[in-house]
C-alpha cells in the first residue's frame, strides 16, 4: 500500500531566489529566464524572507507608474507561511487555503 502524499512529493527542488535588495526589474528578468511566475525572496543571510509574484510587480509597481528598476524586491514581500516537508498534502492545501 502506497504511503500518503507528503509536501516534499509536490515541492520543487533547486529553487532560485531573488535577493531582497535586488530590483523588481531583476526579479522580472529572473522569472522570465526561469519561466516561473513567482520567486522566493532571500535576505542578506540567504534565508527566506518572502515571496514575490509577477502579479505583485504588475499591480503594485508598473500599474502605479513606478519604474521597477528603482524598487527593491524585498519591499513587496508579505508574511511568510511555511510547512514541514513531511506534512501531509491535505495539511499543505489547508494552509494554502487559509493564507
Amino acid at each position: 500500500m502506497a504511503g500518503k502524499l507528503r509536501a516534499r512529493d509536490i515541492m520543487t527542488g533547486g529553487v532560485q531566489c531573488v535577493g531582497a535588495h535586488q530590483s523588481l526589474k531583476d526579479a522580472a528578468q529572473m522569472m522570465r529566464d526561469l519561466e516561473v511566475g513567482a520567486l522566493p525572496i532571500c535576505g542578506d543571510d540567504n534565508r527566506l524572507t518572502g515571496m514575490i509574484t509577477d502579479r505583485d510587480i504588475v499591480v503594485q509597481c508598473c500599474a502605479e507608474g513606478i519604474d521597477p528598476s528603482t524598487v527593491q524586491a524585498g519591499s513587496l514581500q508579505g508574511e511568510v507561511h511555511w510547512i514541514d516537508a513531511e506534512a501531509d498534502a491535505t495539511e499543505v492545501l489547508h494552509t494554502m487555503e487559509q493564507h
